[in-house]
């Protein structure tokens, strides 16, 4: 399924070579091999409902992802440096041992690769992770969205550092009962090392983050005022610092997304190669599983290119975006949107959430702004429709107090998650709503989320959904 990305978030679209790197990664071996693996800690996660599943799979997944770093980090820098050390040793000589040279230069090209199968199977781990954090936390996008500021680290700490944490994590669960997230096991928590989650009387999640540091104790640093902040805003859902004002904010609408068109759309896939649909006018959706036509890629290619168009549109149709599963895996590796959903909890069969996770079977979206805008109007209403213009201008019809520029995670949003215009109209109508009725918090950073956002995300409560 060629698509041609034409989306671009805080991080550059892949380029041609990153690309086909990626789908040799799907050849490789080594990455094929952790898809048993991956699937039995989805399973696990799906099904997991006592904080002691929760703390094994946990334990389980930290094991798997330390001891594979710390594999990495023994093998696969050593060995970079030692072949382009003999590399340099033999392009010294006279006469230059070519056929040697061009064999290590293979070697070294393979350890590359390693690389990446290295760092792909890592991110596919932290998945699982933010899969098990989005669940421990009852799907709630307010606390990604604040807890999920700042860079990622995406490694475990080496040394005492880990000890320490490792520490932590086993005295919170022995002496409280509780149950708390390494957050370097994630992509999406970027606040202290650990989140740990109490449940309170009323069934909500009641979260501490925590910030260890092996032999020193230190009440007053940048960290723990950085927590204290991100707890506060939390807590209180609003926080006042450094002049910026941030509100939380929540739409009392259930939210709404068209992933209910996913599963058969996949399981076409996997019988005859790909798929598409157009649960909307402006969304456009397709599903590809690589293995079912191999190396056949241009005749493949043609097929689905052919069938996009007839269910909704072609790639070169003007003002709309294109984005994949694949484009957001890579971009996600070095930093991501930590508010949207991670694959790992789609409402989906356990095969389709590895394969989706892992890149074995691949979506594509589209996302038609003309349309969106149409339907907008429709609806009466005179918000801004996600497209660019030049700084300062105003989108056709839209008044400067009716205005609200929908940012990039929410296109993202609609195309990624499928969330129905529908929801995105209420989101639009429960922040003009406030902007009225509070214009000096007008300019205020707001958080806003959906009410409810569980009864889209539980698999259990989705399939239950789906029947009734």
């Amino acid at each position: 399924m060629s698509v041609k990305p034409g989306y671009r978030g805080r991080v550059s679209v892949p380029n041609q070579r990153e690309l086909a790197a990626e789908e040799q990664l799907l050849n490789e071996p080594l990455y094929r091999d952790l898809r048993p693996r991956v699937l039995e800690l989805v399973q696990r996660s799906q099904g997991a409902s006592t904080v002691e599943e929760w703390v094994h799979l946990h334990r389980d997944l930290l094991i798997e992802f330390g001891a594979r770093q710390d594999a990495i980090d023994e093998t696969l820098p050593a060995a970079r440096q030692q072949l382009r050390a003999e590399i340099r040793e033999l392009a010294q000589r006279e006469p230059k041992p070519i056929d040697d040279i061009r064999t290590k230069q293979q070697i070294l090209e393979r350890v590359g690769r390693q690389e990446l199968v290295a760092r792909a199977s890592q991110h596919t781990l932290r998945q699982v992770g933010d899969g098990i954090a989005w669940r421990g936390l009852q799907y709630d996008r307010r606390a990604f969205t604040i807890l999920g500021e700042g860079e990622p680290v995406g490694r475990l700490a080496q040394g005492i550092g880990r000890e320490a944490e490792l520490a932590e994590l086993g005295r919170l669960w022995e002496a409280e009962a509780v149950f708390a997230i390494h957050n370097d096991l994630t992509n999406r928590l970027r606040h202290g090392d650990l989140t740990a989650i109490r449940e309170t009387e009323g069934g909500a999640s009641d979260v501490t983050l925590i910030e260890v540091k092996a032999g020193v104790r230190a009440d007053d640093t940048p960290q723990l005022r950085r927590l204290a902040r991100a707890t506060e805003l939390l807590r209180d859902g609003r926080q006042l610092g450094d002049g910026i004002v941030v509100h939380v904010t929540v739409v009392p609408t259930a939210y709404e997304t068209y992933l209910g068109v996913l599963p058969e759309l996949i399981a076409t896939a996997r019988d005859v190669g790909y798929a598409w649909a157009r649960p909307h006018e402006c969304l456009l959706v397709g599903a590809v599983d690589y293995r079912v036509w191999g190396r056949e890629s241009s005749e493949y290619n043609a097929r689905s290119d052919a069938e996009r168009p007839r269910v909704g549109w072609g790639g070169e149709e003007p003002e709309t975006l294109d984005w994949t599963a694949s484009l957001r895996r890579i971009r996600d590796r070095g930093w991501s949107f930590s508010s949207l959903a991670p694959y790992t909890i789609f409402p989906l069969d356990v095969e389709d959430v590895t394969d989706v996770a892992m890149g074995f079977v691949d979506l594509a979206y589209g996302f038609h702004l003309p349309l969106l805008e149409r339907a907008l109007t429709r609806e009466g209403r005179d918000s801004c429709p996600p497209r660019r213009r030049r700084r300062g201008d105003l989108p056709r019809g839209c008044p400067p107090r009716r205005c609200v520029r929908v940012p990039a995670h929410l296109r993202e949003q609609m195309m990624v998650e499928l969330m129905t215009p529908n929801a995105l109209f209420a989101l639009l109508d429960h922040v003009l709503t406030l902007n009225e009725q509070r214009p000096d918090e007008a300019n205020d950073r707001c958080i806003v989320t959906f009410a409810d956002e569980a009864a889209v995300w539980d698999i259990k409560r989705s399939s239950q959904r789906a029947l009734d």
